[in-house]
C-alpha cells in the first residue's frame, strides 16, 4: 500500500506530461487573473471552463478550485434554458457535473462516481470522444479510490476502445498512464506495465518536448510497479533511468530521489538511502512543502535508526512529526509518529508506548492497513519487554488479522477480476456467434437466389457451405478449448490463492507457538504447545504438497536433460532416509544391478523427488522388518536408451485390494485411519505418479495387508557418456612432487586443518593458503596464481558458488583456475548447482587423503611419482577401529592411517575446538536467525563425521533441515541440548589435548 501511497503522489507530478513543463503556468495564469464576472454569462462560462479544463487534463487536484462554484451557478441562472442553443447548454452541463464529479473523487468517491457517470454519457451523445475518453480517466481514479476492480475492469475496456479515436497523444499517454495506475492498484501489474511501455512507445516516437518531459513518470511508474513485485533491482534500474530522463530535460528529480532511498531501505542499503535523502533537502520543493520535508525526515530517521546512529534518528523522527501533525495528514502523520515510537523503543525510553498507542489509533481512522501491521509488531515487542505477555499476545494477534486482511483483499481483488473476464469472455464469445450467425444467414440468402443459374452454381454454394460449417466448427472448437485452459488456469490461481491464504494464518500460528514457549507454562500447558507445534508441522506439509500439485496440474512442471548417475541417485535417497530408518529401528538396503548404466540423460531431481516419496512413504508405513530400494535394467528395443527398473518394497501394513488404485488419488489414503495414526497429505503418491507419467510411464503397484507392498515403475533414458558425469576415479594412494599452490576456502578452522594434513600427506611441494569466507576467496585469487581452489560451499558473508561466479569473470588464466567443491550435503541439487556456478568437481565432506589427492590429480592431470607407504602396516589396529567414548575412530584411523600420536592430535584439536562451535550455535539461535543456524550446522557437522560422532552428526542434520523447513526453533534448541553434553561427556576422556 505504500507504494500506491508514492504513485499518487508521483502522477500529482504529472504536470509536466502536459505541455507544461514548470510549476507555474503564464497562460493558466493569466486566465485565472481576469475577473470571472466579466462579460455575457457565455463569455465568463467559457473563461471558467478554459481554466478548469487544463487542470483536470494535468490531473491536478481540482477540489481547491472556486471557480467550479462559479461555473455551476452561473449555469444555472443564467445559460440553462435561456441561450437558445441546446447543444451548447449540454455541453456546459456535461462540463458542470464532470468538474462537480472530479473534485469529490479524493475526498467522496461514491457521491462522484454517479456524476462523472452521467456526464461521460453526456459527452458521448455529443460525439466528443476526447472528452469522454478524460472522463474514463478521472473515473478510474474514483473506482481505484473506492476499490471496486470489477468496475475498474469494464471501464479499463471502454477507455482501450476509445484510445484509436484520440488524435491528441498528449492525452493519449495521459490516460495510458491512468490506466496504468488503475491496473497498479487491483493487483494487475503486467497490464500496468504494458499501459506504461505503450505510453513511452508514443514518447518516443513523436518527441516533442512537452511528451519527452513525461518520460521519467512513465520510469518512475515502472520503477513502482517492480517495486511493489519485490524485484527491486528493476525497481532501481528504472527510477534511476527517471533521474536521468529528469536531468535531460531539467524536471526536478525530488520524488525519484525520495522513491529511491523507499527502496534502498527496502534492499537494507540504509547507507545509500540515506546519501539519496541528502540530496532532496536541497530542492525547494522540499525546503517549501511541510510534508515533502517531513517525509524526507521520516525517512531518514530510519536509516538512522537501521545504521545504530539512535541519536541522530531520535532528532529526524522528532522533526517529522513536527513537521507532519495528525491534524493535518492523518497517514503520512501516523507514519512519522510510528517512526518515532520506534526509535525511542530503541533507546529504551517509556513514551514509545504511548507514541505507538497514537499511530495505531491514526493509522486505524485512515484505514491505512500497512501502517497498522508495523504498528501493532511494535506495541507487542514494548509489552513482552516489558513482561506483559497477555498484552504482547493480544497485539501480536491484532498484528496476523491485519496482515490476513491485506493478502486476502489482494486475493479477493485478483480472484474477482478472473472471475469478470471469464463472465465478459463468455459473453463476448455469445455475441461474436450471434452476429456470424445473422452474417452465415444474409450469406445463404444471397447464395440461393444466386443458385437459379444452374447446378453449377448450386453445387458451389453447397461446397462452399460445407467449408464454412467446417470453419466455423474449427472456430467453435478453437473457443471452447481456449475456454477451458482459462477455467482450468483459473482453478489453478485459485489453488494457489487459497495455499497462501491459508499460509497467513499458519505463520501466526507458529508465532504465537514461539512468543508463549518464553512464557512459564505448566507441564499439561507444555504438551498441549507440543501438540499445536506438530500440527503446525502437518499443515506446512499439506500446503507446500498442494502447491506441488497445482504446478504439475498447470503443466508448470518440466524435466531438464542433463548427464547423471542413476547409480548415485538411488543412494542419496537412502542416506537422505537414513536418519529415519535409524529411528523407527528398521533397515534400508539398496541393491543395484552392476548391468546399469553409469551415466543417463535426464532430470535427477525429479526422479530423487519420485524415489523420496516412494520410499519416504514406506518407511512410515513400515514399523518391522526393511525397506529394499532396487535398480535394475531390462531390455529395450533402443541400443541407445537404458530402460531403468525402480523397485521400493516394504515389509510395511500393507494395502487392500479394493483400495490399490485409490491411493494415488489426490487427498486419498489406504484407510480413514491411515491420516490419523502415520499422518501425511494423500498427496505424494499423487506427485510421484504424475512425475513419472511425465517420462510417459506408470507406477505399478502390488500389495498385501499385512505383508507389505511394492511399488515399482520403468522410465527409458537416453544413455549419456560417462566421461560428462563427475568422475568417480579409483583412490590412489600416491605421491606428488609437482608444485603446487593451492588456495583453500573455509570458514571453519577444523576443517581447514584437516584440508591441510591431507594436502601434506600425498603433495611433497604444495604451498597452502587459506581463506575463510567467499570474499576473501575472491580477493585473493584476484591477486595470486593459484593451481587449484578448494571451495567450501556454506559460507557467510559470500558462499561458495557466489564466489565461484565472481572468480570465473575473471580475465586470463585466473578466471579459469580449477575449483573443487567441498560440501557436507549430498544432494543431487547442490552438486548440480556446483557445477552450474562454474566448479569443476564436487567432494563430500568428510574425506579420506587419498580421496582429495586423487580429484585434484584428476583434475590437474598429474602423475604419481611414488606410492604411499603405510608405516603402521597394512592393517590397522583392531583396538583403535572401537568407540572411544562415543567416538567410532575408523575412519579417523584411516585418515591418520594408523598414525596413534595424530589420531590423538586430531581428537585434542576437536576438543579444542567443541566450546567454539557450541558458543557459534547458541550464538545463533539466540538470534533466532534461521539461516545463521544453519550455516554453524552445516558448517560443524563435518568435524562431527571427521571424528566419528555419528549420533550428534546426525542430530546436527535433523537441525540443518529444521533451520530450512522453518521447524519451531523450540524442538531444534532441543536437539542443540543433546549435543552441548558433548562437552560434560568429552572433558574426562584420556586425550592428549596439546600435541603439537
Amino acid at each position: 500500500m505504500k507504494y500506491r501511497v508514492i504513485l499518487i503522489l508521483f502522477f500529482v507530478h504529472l504536470v509536466s506530461v502536459m505541455g507544461v513543463a514548470q510549476t507555474k503556468d503564464r497562460v493558466l495564469d493569466s486566465l485565472i487573473e481576469i475577473q470571472p464576472n466579466q462579460g455575457s454569462p457565455r463569455e465568463q462560462a467559457e473563461r471558467l471552463r478554459s481554466v478548469i479544463w487544463p487542470y483536470i487534463i494535468r490531473i491536478e487536484d481540482v477540489g481547491v478550485l472556486k471557480f467550479i462554484t462559479s461555473l455551476d451557478s452561473l449555469n444555472q441562472c443564467c445559460i440553462a434554458g435561456q441561450t437558445g442553443d441546446t447543444t451548447y447548454e449540454k455541453e456546459v452541463l456535461a462540463d458542470v457535473q464532470f468538474f462537480k464529479g472530479s473534485k469529490l473523487t479524493h475526498t467522496d468517491p461514491a457521491a462522484a462516481r454517479p456524476l462523472i457517470e452521467s456526464a461521460i454519457e453526456q459527452f458521448r451523445s455529443l460525439g466528443d470522444s476526447t472528452k469522454a475518453a478524460v472522463g474514463f480517466m478521472q473515473l478510474i481514479w474514483t473506482l481505484s479510490n473506492l476499490g471496486d476492480s470489477t468496475s475498474f475492469a469494464f471501464v479499463r475496456q471502454q477507455a482501450i476502445k476509445l484510445l484509436p479515436h484520440l488524435t491528441d497523444p498528449f492525452i493519449v499517454i495521459n490516460i495510458q498512464a491512468s490506466l496504468g495506475v488503475g491496473c497498479y492498484d487491483f493487483g494487475m501489474y503486467a497490464e500496468a506495465t504494458s499501459h506504461y511501455f505503450d505510453a513511452l512507445k508514443i514518447i518516443d516516437a513523436t518527441k516533442t518536448s512537452a511528451l519527452l518531459n513525461a518520460k521519467r513518470d512513465m520510469f518512475h511508474n515502472l520503477g513502482g510497479v517492480y517495486a511493489r513485485l519485490g524485484d527491486l533491482n528493476n525497481a532501481l534500474l528504472y527510477i534511476r533511468k527517471a533521474i536521468e530522463s529528469a536531468k535531460e530535460t531539467n524536471q526536478d528529480t525530488l520524488d525519484h530521489y525520495l522513491i529511491l532511498a523507499r527502496i534502498l531501505i527496502a534492499k537494507n542499503d540504509f547507507s545509500a538511502a540515506l546519501k539519496a535523502l541528502k540530496l532532496t533537502e536541497d530542492f525547494e520543493f522540499v525546503q517549501a512543502s511541510s510534508i515533502g520535508m517531513g517525509q524526507n525526515a521520516s525517512s531518514q530517521a530510519t536509516c538512522y535508526r537501521q545504521l545504530g546512529q539512535l541519536d541522530s534518528a531520535l532528532w529526524y523522527a522528532r522533526k517529522s512529526v513536527r513537521l507532519l501533525p495528525i491534524s493535518m495528514n492523518a497517514q503520512n502523520g501516523a507514519a512519522a509518529l510510528l517512526e518515532l515510537a520506534q526509535c525511542e523503543f530503541a533507546l529504551g525510553m517509556d513514551s514509545a508506548l504511548q507514541h505507538a498507542d497514537d499511530a495505531l489509533i491514526a493509522l486505524e481512522r485512515a484505514k491505512y492497513t500497512t501502517g497498522m501491521v508495523e504498528a501493532t509488531a511494535l506495541l507487542s515487542s514494548i509489552y513482552k519487554s516489558r513482561g506483559d505477555y497477555a498484552r504482547a499476545l493480544e497485539f501480536s494477534e491484532l498484528r496476523f488479522v491485519y496482515q490476513n486482511q491485506i493478502e486476502r483483499l489482494q486475493s479477493n481483488r485478483q480472484l474477482a477480476f478472473g472471475e469478470f473476464t471469464r463472465d465478459n469472455a463468455a459473453q463476448q464469445a455469445r455475441r461474436e456467434a450471434e452476429v456470424k450467425a445473422e452474417l452465415d444467414r444474409q450469406r445463404n440468402i444471397r447464395y440461393a437466389l444466386f443458385a437459379g443459374l444452374g447446378i453449377l452454381g448450386l453445387l458451389a454454394f453447397l461446397l462452399y457451405n460445407r467449408y464454412r460449417f467446417k470453419q466455423r466448427t474449427a472456430i467453435q472448437l478453437e473457443a471452447a478449448r481456449q475456454r477451458a485452459e482459462k477455467s482450468e488456469a483459473f482453478k489453478s490461481r485459485f489453488l494457489a490463492n487459497m495455499s497462501h491464504e491459508i499460509r497467513t494464518p499458519l505463520h501466526g500460528i507458529s508465532g504465537f507457538t514461539e512468543l508463549l514457549s518464553d512464557t512459564s507454562l505448566t507441564e499439561k500447558q507444555r504438551r498441549w504447545l507440543g501438540a499445536i507445534r506438530q500440527s503446525s508441522v502437518r499443515l506446512r506439509d499439506v500446503v507446500n504438497d498442494i502447491l506441488d500439485l497445482s504446478k504439475l496440474e498447470a503443466g508448470e512442471v518440466t524435466l531438464r536433460k542433463i548427464p547423471f548417475s542413476p547409480q548415485q541417485v538411488v543412494r542419496d535417497v537412502a542416506e537422505s532416509l537414513q536418519p529415519r530408518v535409524n529411528v523407527k529401528g528398521i533397515a534400508l538396503e539398496v541393491t543395484i544391478d552392476p548391468a546399469t548404466p553409469m551415466a543417463v540423460s535426464g532430470d535427477p531431481t525429479r526422479l530423487y523427488q519420485v524415489l523420496v516419496n516412494l520410499a519416504g512413504n514406506a518407511v512410515k508405513f513400515t514399523e518391522t522388518g526393511k525397506v529394499t530400494i532396487s535398480l535394475n535394467p531390462k531390455p529395450g528395443d533402443d541400443p541407445g536408451k537404458a530402460m531403468l527398473h525402480f523397485t521400493i518394497t516394504d515389509t510395511g501394513i500393507g494395502i487392500p485390494p479394493e483400495r490399490l488404485h485409490a491411493v494415488f488419488e489426490s487427498f486419498q489414503q489406504a484407510e480413514d485411519s491411515t491420516t490419523a495414526k502415520f499422518g501425511g497429505t494423500g498427496l505424494g503418491l499423487t506427485i510421484a505418479r504424475d512425475l513419472v507419467r511425465l517420462y510417459g510411464s506408470d507406477i505399478e503397484l502390488k500389495s498385501e495387508v499385512g505383508v507389505g507392498s511394492e511399488f515399482s515403475f520403468v522410465i527409458g533414458f537416453p544413455i549419456a557418456d560417462a566421461s560428462e558425469l563427475e568422475k568417480t576415479i579409483e583412490l590412489q594412494g600416491g605421491v606428488y612432487d609437482q608444485y603446487l599452490r593451492i588456495l583453500v576456502v573455509d570458514d571453519n578452522e577444523f576443517n581447514r586443518e584437516i584440508s591441510k594434513e591431507a594436502l601434506f600427506r600425498h603433495f611433497e611441494n604444495v604451498e597452502v593458503d587459506f581463506a575463510i569466507d567467499g570474499l576473501e576467496a575472491v580477493e585473493k585469487a584476484s591477486e595470486q596464481d593459484y593451481d587449484v581452489v578448494l571451495m567450501d560451499m556454506q559460507m557467510p558473508e559470500m558462499n561458495g558458488m557466489q564466489a565461484t561466479r565472481r572468480i570465473r569473470q575473471m580475465d586470463g588464466q585466473r578466471g579459469k583456475v580449477p575449483i573443487i567443491a567441498l560440501t557436507a550435503s549430498a544432494m543431487p541439487e547442490e552438486k548440480q548447482g556446483a557445477l552450474d556456478a562454474g566448479m569443476n568437481r564436487h567432494l563430500g565432506k568428510p574425506f579420506h587423503p587419498e580421496e582429495l589427492a586423487t580429484v585434484i590429480a584428476d583434475v590437474l592431470q598429474l602423475d604419481v611419482v611414488t606410492e604411499m607407504k603405510n608405516d603402521a602396516g597394512n592393517g590397522v589396529d583392531s583396538e583403535r577401529t572401537q568407540p572411544l567414548g562415543g567416538f567410532d575412530l575408523r575412519f579417523l584411523n584411516d585418515f591418520c592411517q594408523g598414525d596413534e600420536e595424530q589420531v590423538q592430535y586430531f581428537l585434542g584439536k576437536f576438543i579444542r575446538q567443541l566450546p567454539v562451535e557450541i558458543e557459534g550455535m547458541e550464538s545463533a539461535f539466540a538470534s533466532g536467525n534461521r539461516e545463521q543456524i544453519y550455516q554453524v550446522a552445516h558448517s560443524f557437522r563435518p568435524q562431527l563425521d571427521f571424528v566419528g560422532l555419528k549420533e550428534y552428526s546426525i542430530l546436527l542434520l535433523e537441525i540443518e533441515k529444521g533451520a530450512k523447513q522453518n521447524e519451531p526453533l523450540t524442538r531444534l534448541m532441543e536437539m542443540f541440548q543433546q549435543i552441548k553434553r558433548l562437552q560434560d561427556i568429552l572433558k574426562d576422556l584420556p586425550i592428549k589435548s596439546d600435541l603439537s
